[in-house]
């Protein structure tokens, strides 16, 4: 259970408010990926209130290297679930208690078409894929980051290969190369999808707290 965060303590004659300490475990070692959720979880949960520790892990996908589709967000969750087992034992021993699992999938949706001069025209589109589960809600959450598109024509050489190889032979390792290269476009990408997931949680949490609210008038 987290600390009150309006706990007032004293030191020499002074008082100041406790930081609530909020614990993450997060699915992956990678660096712009784990800046880009703990800025996400600055944004809501203020370093002036909020002590974030972060602990961090691998865990398998279950799913294709290079995920499509449905698979992007399977893949997030299997991620979840196979961190938790991984470490929830550890921890638990540990006392630490963990308020949230955060994991991040890159992946391609493929599930839109459009019709550009009279023929339909599959789109694709790369995008990070967030999923967080909140041990007090019991609550699994997804957002996902903005996308950029990619060629049609090139899909299946993604799919023999795959996004991170597609990029290479082009002289790409994400749009800051293909941008003003003024920000780490993984970094941002996965910022942005655990805002996402962030506030899809916290609006589930609201939507329950409004019909429980209808069911007693």
């Amino acid at each position: 259970m987290m600390e009150d965060s309006n706990q007032i303590s004293q030191w020499k004659g002074m008082y100041f408010m406790e930081k609530e300490k909020i614990n993450l475990i997060i699915a992956t070692t990678s660096k712009d990926k784990i800046d880009g959720i703990r800025e996400a979880f600055l944004q809501y949960f203020p370093e002036e209130q909020f002590e974030i520790k972060i602990y961090s892990g691998k865990a398998e996908s279950g799913v294709p290297e290079q995920p499509f589709g449905n698979d992007t967000y399977q893949g997030a969750y299997n991620r979840i679930n196979n961190i938790r087992k991984k470490y929830e034992k550890k921890i638990r021993e540990q006392g630490i208690g963990i308020n949230y699992y955060v994991s991040c999938e890159a992946g391609i949706d493929d599930m839109n078409k459009v019709i550009i001069d009279g023929k339909v025209t599959n789109l694709y589109a790369s995008e990070q894929v967030i999923c967080i589960y909140s041990q007090e809600q019991n609550l699994y959450s997804f957002g996902k980051s903005n996308s950029w598109t990619i060629p049609e024509e090139d899909i299946e050489e993604i799919k023999k290969n795959n996004l991170d190889q597609y990029l290479r032979d082009r002289g790409c390792t994400g749009l800051q190369d293909v941008g003003d290269g003024k920000y780490n476009s993984r970094a941002v990408a996965v910022m942005e999808g655990t805002k996402a997931a962030i506030a899809s949680s916290r609006f589930i949490k609201r939507c329950e707290r409004v019909k429980q609210e209808h069911e007693k008038t």
